[in-house]
């Protein structure tokens, strides 16, 4: 790819930005693009001139007309792209728009350029504070101009954690290592006497540094034992040593506690003479005080090359990257003076060398950041919040959940949002990318069911306003593209919202044994209740974008709704090794409760036991199993293990020769589709819903019509005694389930949420 990396300033050897931006050019050009640097500079002759690479595009002249034609003219810029066919145009903003750059950008645009601009910190406008009158009369036009601007890019390159600035959306990276320019500090053995502090920055009054003078001053009222020098290598704004106007200036503070000659200043250093700097250096120091420009979260070139030297380094803001390394020491973002003592104690219990801490960030090369993170080739970044009660509850919903969320943090253009209402504190119970961002409202509906009824309806109600409330207020500050309802307490309002997000909701039960109250069990106020929720329930579902179930089995339940589409559930591994088949187990897994038609199955076991006793039946769940026992020792059954619920069901899968399946309803069945995955031949009642859908009956499984135990024994019995049948159904099971496998049904969601923001009909 042809690209322009646009500055509107130069370039600097003592700059850590202008490094970064060298460093970052040759990431692009590593990654095979061919990169063309523009910059603006004052020539040897006075001449104010843009240049591309070496080629001078536009010369403005001198004096003041030149100054403020390079402000308004960017017509060399435009003629150049459009010239040599370029197709991205990556600018590094000047927090300079204004309507010379949107008519520049807007140009590029119509012919067909790409434009990615790159915020690094944001917000940024309390930067500014203490900065002459014109640079803050910039700041002012760019605040008028910015979402504009904003509008003619593709997509804004922020090193911050929003997911939109202006308006935009954006592409989140890390700031980049060139570890080919930054050489290892030396292993030195710890000197416990005599402790070297660097500091390396164009100084500024969010690094902080007077609260680290601040603390050393403290630290010198009281005999020391360790000395402690403090290095500043770099500019320093004359603000910051004489009247800065968040603390006491550098000399102010170093006169006041007679340190002189423990605070060295270095001036700008680069090549040789700063690595000699770093090499005799024990301890580098970070930002102390990003708060006082309004930024609680960044990620510093300063940081990344302290770390990619192998030096441990002391912050105060929250970067991603490194707040949880052990060689970060952490410290208060407010004002108060740097604790040297407690710094002194973590450098020294610290045994770590600078390879391994250099080791630690290989992934943030600039390298690996422009090769994962190219704007150009990335589609819209698609924002999806799904609303759910908990996810640490060991259940199918949890798991499909997790799964599904998972696949979309990390193999697309993905922000994944999970609102919870419950189980605060609770970690989920499967494994969830760390892409994923999990937002607990704290309703805590749970706590109804240690409710007598007459307090259950007026704490409901309460709790559905709080809800209702918090789930708006989220929706609005995320702003997602597509909101996903798993149909819980929230479909009742969910449509009303504007947060202006596409609606889905997404069922996993079936229409007939939605809100079932487990047993069959039933009387008039029973009944009437649960014809008018439904009718309530189809009238908010008609208001959905769409409606997603998981078997044409359902589909069919749902004749009022003219917005349903069928998405089975996805298998959550994909197994590499099978059962062979040979074992004399049979496996059922599943909640301990009267869907799962365990009692069912244990009825058929009692005829399968005695026919088959070398054979052993073992089903895992959670729940109470104390009826399952007494039915077991009732019927006297042989061989049968009541198992806990295991996170290691795939191994349980390959130890079996047989699945049952013996619930009464299912909104699709994974257990089923998990064990023909795993090469397992599944016998199950043609319940309502999925099991007619997953099993092709005499094919790769045997399904029973529901509730007919003495079936359930003869098909179980029959793949006993069938074992080259049992075998054959095992091999096409394992094939036929793979339309269910991963990627087939997260394309077909991904589809979905591509037609609904696209409009197209589906």
């Amino acid at each position: 790819m042809n690209i322009i990396y646009l500055l509107f300033h130069g370039l600097s050897p003592y700059s850590g930005i202008s490094k970064k931006i060298l460093y970052q050019v040759k990431g692009f050009e590593t990654c095979g693009h061919r990169v063309s640097l523009c910059t603006y500079s004052i020539a040897d002759n006075g001449h104010r001139v843009r240049m591309i690479n070496d080629e001078i595009i536009d010369d403005y002249g001198t004096g003041k007309p030149a100054a403020a034609k390079r402000r308004v003219s960017y017509q060399c810029i435009y003629r150049y792209a459009v010239t040599h066919q370029v197709e991205l145009i990556y600018v590094r903003s000047f927090h300079n728009a204004n309507p010379f750059t949107i008519r520049l950008f807007s140009k590029l645009r119509k012919a067909g350029i790409k434009i990615a601009m790159e915020i690094p910190t944001y917000p940024y406008d309390s930067e500014y504070t203490g900065f002459p009158l014109t640079t803050r009369l910039g700041i002012q036009v760019d605040k008028v101009f910015r979402k504009t601007l904003a509008k003619h890019v593709n997509a804004i390159v922020t090193f911050s954690d929003y997911h939109r600035i202006f308006g935009q959306r954006t592409i989140q990276i890390s700031n980049g290592v060139d570890f080919d320019s930054i050489p290892l500090k030396k292993m030195l053995s710890k000197n416990t006497s005599v402790i070297h502090l660097l500091g390396v920055a164009e100084v500024h009054y969010w690094h902080g540094y007077d609260r680290l003078i601040d603390g050393l001053g403290k630290y010198y009222q009281n005999p020391a034992n360790t000395t402690v020098f403090f290095h500043i290598a770099g500019g320093i704004w004359k603000s910051e040593m004489h009247d800065s106007q968040h603390a006491p200036g550098f000399y102010e503070l170093i006169n006041k506690y007679h340190i002189e000659k423990y605070v060295i200043f270095h001036g700008q250093k680069m090549n040789e003479e700063l690595d000699e700097l770093f090499n005799e250096a024990d301890f580098a120091i970070g930002s102390l005080a990003r708060h006082r420009s309004g930024i609680d979260k960044i990620k510093t070139l300063k940081n990344r090359e302290y770390a990619a030297r192998g030096i441990p380094f002391v912050y105060s803001e929250t970067d991603g990257d490194f707040d949880k390394m052990p060689y970060i020491l952490k410290v208060p973002a407010d004002e108060s003076p740097i604790d040297i003592r407690r710094l002194i104690r973590f450098y020294m219990e610290l045994d770590l060398s600078p390879c391994r801490i250099r080791d630690s960030i290989k992934n943030l090369s600039w390298k690996e950041q422009m090769m994962n993170k190219q704007p150009v080739i990335l589609p819209p970044m698609i924002r999806i919040a799904y609303c759910t009660p908990s996810l640490h509850i060991p259940g199918g919903v949890e798991r499909v959940l997790t799964t599904k969320a998972n696949y979309l943090a990390e193999n697309g253009n993905y922000d994944i949002y999970i609102l919870l209402t419950d189980g605060k504190g609770k970690p989920p119970c499967y494994t969830l990318s760390p892409k994923v961002k999990i937002i607990q409202l704290n309703i805590d509906f749970e706590e109804l069911w240690e409710l007598p009824l007459w307090k259950k309806v007026p704490v409901y109600l309460k709790k559905q306003r709080i809800y209702r409330r918090k789930l708006s207020a989220a929706l609005s500050h995320l702003k997602p593209d597509i909101t996903v309802s798993l149909l819980r307490r929230e479909i009742n309002f969910i449509t009303s919202l504007k947060d202006g997000s596409k609606k889905i909701g997404e069922l996993h039960v079936n229409r007939k044994n939605y809100r079932n109250f487990e047993k069959n069990e039933s009387n008039f106020i029973k009944e009437l209740f649960a014809k008018l929720w439904m009718k309530s329930l189809v009238r908010h579902l008609k208001k959905l974008d769409k409606f997603v179930v998981l078997s044409e089995e359902d589909r069919a339940n749902w004749p009022e709704l003219q917005n349903v589409k069928v998405i089975s559930n996805p298998l959550p591994f994909q197994s590499g090794t099978f059962s062979d088949l040979n074992n004399k187990r049979i496996t059922a897994a599943g909640r301990y409760t009267y869907q799962k038609g365990f009692d069912l199955l244990l009825e058929a076991w009692s005829k399968v036991c005695n026919r088959h006793p070398d054979w052993e039946l073992h089903i895992y769940g959670k729940g109470d199993k104390t009826t399952y026992q007494v039915l077991a020792g009732k019927w006297k059954l042989k061989n049968l293990f009541l198992e806990n619920a295991t996170p290691d069901m795939l191994c349980k899968y390959h130890e079996s020769s047989i699945f049952v399946s013996s619930s009464r309803f299912e909104g699709f069945g994974m257990v089923i589709a998990e064990a023909m995955a795993c090469g397992v031949p599944a016998v199950s009642f043609a319940c309502p819903c999925g099991p007619k859908d997953i099993i092709r009956d005499g094919e790769d499984g045997l399904l029973v019509e529901n509730g007919k135990t003495e079936e359930l024994a003869e098909k179980i019995n029959y793949l006993i005694e069938n074992e080259q049948i049992r075998k054959e159904m095992g091999k096409k099971a394992r094939i036929n389930v793979q339309r269910f496998a991963e990627d087939v049904i997260m394309q077909q969601w991904i589809q979905l949420f591509n037609n609904l923001l696209n409009g197209t009909k589906q």
